[in-house]
């Protein structure tokens, strides 16, 4: 995965904003009301297929209609997590165990982030 570019963390932004799934349509309108004469939609659709690529969105269509489907940020945090760690730590909890004392167990620390993502999510 590829960090993303600061336009596709503000596209992605918006998903945030405005619910993690969203009508394509009903996107381009969030990022002309949000960021009007910033970008053509030309450019608007190379950074949705980017962040497609990168795993950070996907499309699924109903009733003849694409929706976008967004990581949370939760998900994005620990993709980035993940990824930017990978090579010097076979998981993240091994890098997190690291900002803890020595004595934690990891599955402790395990269901202490899954919480923490729980208490996140139900409270967006």
């Amino acid at each position: 995965m590829n960090f993303l570019s600061n336009a596709e963390l503000d596209i992605l932004k918006l998903f945030w904003e405005n619910g993690c799934v969203i009508p394509k349509r009903d996107i381009y309108k969030a990022i002309y009301a949000k960021y009007p004469d910033k970008w053509k939609r030309n450019a608007i659709a190379v950074y949705l297929n980017r962040l497609v690529e990168k795993g950070c969105i996907r499309i699924e269509t109903k009733d003849d209609e694409d929706y976008l489907h967004a990581l949370k940020k939760s998900e994005y945090a620990l993709m980035i997590l993940s990824y930017g760690f990978q090579e010097k730590f076979t998981n993240v909890n091994d890098l997190l165990l690291g900002f803890v004392d020595e004595e934690s167990n990891s599955d402790d620390l395990s269901k202490e982030i899954d919480d923490l993502i729980k208490k996140y999510d139900t409270n967006k």
